[in-house]
């Protein structure tokens, strides 16, 4: 008995062949877009870790009830560029006092609906200053702050670049800014240890507004992820 062959025409082979790059153009750059901001995220999620291990080792050192009992309490630049060298892997040292290059792409940034970011050079840190500058073995480029305030509302700050120099340099994407607490949590702006004993973080909501792809700040963006269980779903 004779099997039947089965034989396309070349019109076909070409109809099959446009269905499947008009799929592929639809969905690779979803799967691109999707793994990018997955990587994004595990370099953050990495940092974060390895800082709050960190901080909860110079609690140790020094027998210390929460970060106010520590040598970052007030702590000048070399004190914090100690914390950093004995608990990091330096490989570019960029001092204290400013955010500043080689660590940082200071004029290169963008917020995420593409225009520039204005605010990294000359950025505030508030109550607290910039202490010192570091790129880590990792990668990421880090400024840190001292720790400031009581046990209830004061914090620090760092300001993370994930990957370095490398791009995408945007905001939201692989730079953000963090507040560490006296309880050795790193969290988003607000988000103390008093409003979270109390379960009553009002501006949590609020300062994830502020992520989005018209804002010329760092915060927000960070305090998300963690809110939605380590995605970048923005």
């Amino acid at each position: 008995m004779k099997r039947n062959k089965v034989a396309f025409t070349l019109a076909e082979v070409l109809v099959t062949l446009g269905i499947i790059g008009v799929v592929a153009a639809l969905t690779v750059p979803n799967l691109m877009q999707n793994y990018q901001r997955q990587a994004y995220v595990t370099q953050l999620h990495k940092f974060y870790s390895d800082m709050e291990n960190a901080l909860r080792q110079v609690m140790t050192e020094d027998r210390a009830q929460d970060l106010t009992e520590t040598r970052l309490r007030g702590a000048n630049d070399t004190t914090v560029a100690t914390f950093l060298k004995d608990n990091f892997k330096i490989v570019n040292d960029c001092g204290g006092s400013a955010i500043k290059a080689p660590c940082f792409n200071v004029t290169d940034y963008k917020i995420m609906n593409g225009t520039a970011f204005s605010n990294l050079s000359n950025l505030s840190m508030s109550s607290t200053n910039v202490r010192h500058c570091v790129t880590l073995a990792g990668g990421e480029a880090v400024c840190m702050s001292e720790f400031s305030g009581n046990a209830d509302t004061g914090y620090g700050k760092l300001i993370v670049d994930t990957n370095g120099t490398k791009g995408p340099n945007v905001v939201g994407r692989d730079l953000f800014v963090m507040f560490y607490y006296s309880d050795g949590v790193l969290d988003d702006v607000n988000m103390t240890p008093l409003c979270r004993r109390n379960n009553n973080c009002i501006s949590r909501n609020t300062t994830f507004g502020s992520c989005n792809s018209i804002n010329n700040n760092l915060y927000g963006c960070f305090g998300k992820i963690l809110n939605d269980n380590w995605e970048m779903k923005y």
